[in-house]
């Protein structure tokens, strides 16, 4: 059998057989269409949220497998962007949670991106709360200063090896944050160095410590080309 139409929205069946019976008067045969996504590419937001009150959570990391690298809920307001994917149906990897949440089982494992006319595909996972959580994760900023003079440096780009994707200063303030980190010890890579200045030779091991609730400062120096070179 050929598909002559197909319903609105929906792709032609593949060619397929059937086997008519004699002697019975209505017969039916189900036949399995696909949805037309659309050939185009969509920008996609996987929106945390509490399932008991519909709040947004922060600090959610998430890939779409098989098109995206690790997307994180880096600017805190709930939702992980993805830009350009292209239509189809992926499934979604689930890389972390916000903190003191747990996944509500069972969650759709796969999204499906469809043509929006220029809006968001927006996916929405919703978590539950885990009871007698401890305060285990803490925000923390990497601050970029000049040494001796304690001046902020702009531009710098930080990555906590082992947890976080590359973090960058794209406000100009002089600092790198990255939120719910859990209580540990790391390693920070500088990915870029403030334009004109070079790292001095210090620690790069960050501890993370319980805050009570307050941001954790980390800072590191550099020299610029005349103190490196006072004499030149």
């Amino acid at each position: 059998m050929t598909q002559t139409t197909s319903p609105d929205g929906y792709l032609p069946a593949d060619d397929f057989q059937i086997t008519v019976k004699a002697g019975v008067a209505e017969q039916t045969f189900p036949v399995q269409v696909k949805p037309d996504l659309g050939s185009g590419y969509v920008n996609v937001a996987i929106v945390s949220k509490d399932e008991a009150t519909g709040q947004r959570l922060t600090g959610a990391c998430y890939q779409i497998v098989g098109w995206s690298n690790v997307g994180c809920d880096v600017n805190d307001d709930g939702q992980v962007d993805f830009k350009g994917v292209k239509t189809g149906i992926y499934p979604i990897d689930f890389i972390r949670d916000p903190a003191g949440y747990s996944l509500i089982s069972p969650q759709p494992s796969t999204i499906e991106v469809s043509a929006t006319d220029g809006n968001p595909a927006v996916h929405v996972v919703t978590y539950q709360a885990n009871a007698g959580t401890p305060a285990d994760y803490v925000d923390v900023s990497i601050v970029s200063e000049q040494e001796f003079t304690d001046k902020r440096l702009t531009g710098a780009c930080y990555q906590i090896v082992n947890w976080s994707n590359v973090g960058c200063d794209v406000n100009n303030d002089g600092q790198v944050d990255f939120s719910d980190i859990p209580v540990g010890t790391y390693q920070i890579r500088i990915v870029q160095k403030p334009d004109g200045y070079t790292p001095i030779a210090q620690p790069t091991e960050l501890v993370v410590t319980d805050q009570g609730g307050n941001r954790l400062f980390h800072t590191l120096y550099y020299l610029s080309p005349e103190q490196e070179c006072p004499t030149c």
